[in-house]
């Protein structure tokens, strides 16, 4: 008789679950599982947490060239090249200075650092013989980059408990190459978008 309850149980097939691969091996099989969602995610720039920012992607390309030897059909080698990481960011607009601030704070940091490197090498008796200093030069703002600091964004995922410590993802020598207002009649944030390169990726615990 014919009815829903008679029917067989659907069962959906699995590729792979007929046979395993001879002398395969495992990737963290064995280890706890952790998967983040946007809400396990801080942003900071170099040392300083962005609360601001609501956004951010970024891509990594790495050139390739297939090398082919005499009557190939396939490339024989490969030459790996230069890569470039390129991203986008954006921020919630709170002031028209909030960029520039916070990188402002930053240069400072990295010049009071390589100061206190230089007194430690004279204290060590390692330092160069100093040329005479110059007069500082004051540029006028038309005169000189309007974003000239580079800086490191490190996207931190999750806190460390039980399972593990925390992810990142550190972003190196970040420069910033444009930015953007965008403005609409749709009641969000009014929000600025930012373009990026970034010298190169590590991944830290």
């Amino acid at each position: 008789m014919y009815g829903i309850g008679n029917r067989p149980a659907f069962v959906n097939y699995q590729y792979g679950t007929k046979g395993t691969k001879p002398d395969t091996g495992t990737f963290n099989i064995d280890q706890p599982k952790r998967y983040y969602s946007s809400l396990d995610a801080e942003i900071y720039f170099s040392d300083y947490y962005v609360d601001e920012i609501v956004h951010i992607q970024y891509t990594i390309a790495q050139n390739a060239m297939p090398l082919f030897g005499y009557n190939s059909y396939v490339y024989d080698e490969v030459a790996l090249g230069n890569r470039i990481i390129q991203g986008t960011f954006t921020i919630n607009f709170t002031s028209p200075g909030y960029l520039f601030g916070l990188l402002d704070i930053i240069k400072q940091d990295s010049a009071a650092y390589e100061n206190k490197q230089d007194v430690n090498k004279e204290a060590e008796g390692t330092q160069e013989e100093e040329e005479p200093e110059e007069e500082p030069i004051n540029l006028q703002p038309s005169e000189m980059p309007i974003w000239n600091t580079t800086f490191d964004i490190d996207v931190m995922f999750g806190e460390e408990d039980s399972q593990g410590s925390s992810k990142h993802v550190v972003l190196e020598g970040v420069v910033i190459l444009n930015s953007s207002l965008q403005l609409d009649t749709t009641g969000n944030p009014v929000a600025e978008h930012y373009t990026f390169l970034a010298r190169d990726i590590r991944i830290a615990e």
